[in-house]
């Protein structure tokens, strides 16, 4: 997998910041997260085309609230390692391929989240609009 092509993030403390303790912590934390997920699949958090995903059912509605969380993770982690290879020209291919994993990823799960069956008209009445 990518752990052995050497994928890493070199997330770091833009230079100029304080170095707090705290902050070289975070740093650190966010980097195992990373290297962690690009190292893993959708079906590892048990998630696959054949999970419920149908609101109408409690299991259905854990399984997306599932999905939303990791979605947003992915997001983050995108969104964190895109500013990192923005600030560090000539960044590492490992890192590119890890940044595609993670997009590849959010890409399948938010398919699997479009074609979820929708609630009817009906189970919508009185309810209070949730996002999902």
């Amino acid at each position: 997998g990518l752990e052995s092509q050497g994928a890493q993030s070199q997330w770091s403390i833009p230079p100029g910041s304080q170095r707090s303790l705290v902050c070289r912590r975070m740093v650190q934390d966010c980097n195992k997260l990373h290297q962690r997920m690009v190292r893993v699949t959708l079906e590892d958090f048990g998630i696959d085309k054949s999970m419920d995903l149908d609101v109408s059912s409690s299991l259905g509605q854990a399984n997306l609230h599932m999905c939303y969380i990791l979605r947003g993770c992915l997001e983050a982690m995108i969104d964190m390692e895109s500013s990192n290879m923005q600030r560090n020209i000539g960044t590492q291919h490992s890192n590119a391929r890890g940044l595609t994993h993670l997009f590849e990823m959010h890409h399948r799960l938010s398919a699997m989240m479009e074609k979820r069956p929708k609630p009817s008209p009906k189970e919508m009445k009185g309810r209070v609009d949730s996002g999902v």
